[in-house]
């Protein structure tokens, strides 16, 4: 995964309607266990954010149409790469968020698990016939997508809260905009850019944001969270964060 090592020593873009973004700024990832920092990665902005949801919007349609063999075939196909490139994502992980490398090991395992899962759940979305209260009616159950999922993801289990949100999304049929923690985008990068290996972005269909709150509020929902508040388009939430973050 040569992609890692070049990351480590340039500007890490983020990946916004398919696209590497560079940003305005940078902000520094460091290592927690030598304080050194390891990379720079786009700092993205409040017209970023704006920009993503409106691709994520308007890839919808396009990706709620894509049949439910091939949504399951590509993400299957990203389940792979994570497995095949599981001891790179460990040792990225480790660098970044300073769990020992067996644990790092044992959540790229347990991340790819959901991929799998909604792979193959994918495929049975179905719905269902309730009984009437006429004899001349019929009730039926569609599942339909919501639309786009906004998800933002602690620095603890940078893999796994990532794929834990976006497989299901995906498989039904959802667009994803992710907020990664700023303390660990590094494995969230590297997952997209699997999922845009294996041909799961091809809609495109999921984007990551890296917006670096101020001081103040490096624990507090960043700029995606206000995009929420603020955009009709963004009719799912799924967060995982410290508590005192949804009261800011």
């Amino acid at each position: 995964m040569s992609f890692i090592e070049q990351w480590l020593h340039d500007a890490v873009p983020a990946l916004v309607g398919g696209q590497w973004r560079k940003g305005q700024q940078t902000f520094a990832v460091d290592n927690p266990a030598t304080g050194e920092t390891i990379a720079h990665v786009a700092d993205l902005s409040a017209d970023d954010t704006r920009d993503a949801v409106a691709a994520a919007y308007e890839a919808g349609a396009a990706w709620r149409a894509t049949p439910v063999k091939q949504r399951s075939a590509l993400l299957r196909r990203w389940f792979e790469l994570i497995n095949e490139h599981a001891d790179d994502l460990a040792r990225l992980m480790t660098l970044e968020q300073g769990k020992p490398l067996a644990e790092a090991k044992g959540e790229v395992t347990y991340g790819a698990s959901f991929i799998e899962f909604f792979a193959e759940e994918a495929k049975r979305m179905a719905g269902e016939t309730l009984p009437s209260h006429g004899a001349d009616k019929r009730l039926l159950v569609l599942r339909e997508p919501v639309g786009v999922v906004a998800a933002i993801t602690p620095w603890n289990f940078p893999l796994a809260m990532i794929t834990r949100k976006c497989a299901p999304a995906l498989a039904a049929g959802c667009t994803v905009v992710i907020k990664p923690a700023e303390a660990t985008p590094l494995t969230a990068l590297a997952a997209a850019y699997l999922a845009l290996e294996a041909g799961c972005l091809q809609a495109p269909s999921t984007w990551l944001l890296l917006p670096n709150p101020p001081p103040w509020a490096r624990y507090s929902l960043p700029t995606l969270g206000c995009a929420r508040c603020r955009l009709p388009v963004l009719p799912r939430w799924a967060n995982t964060c410290s508590p005192s973050a949804p009261a800011r």
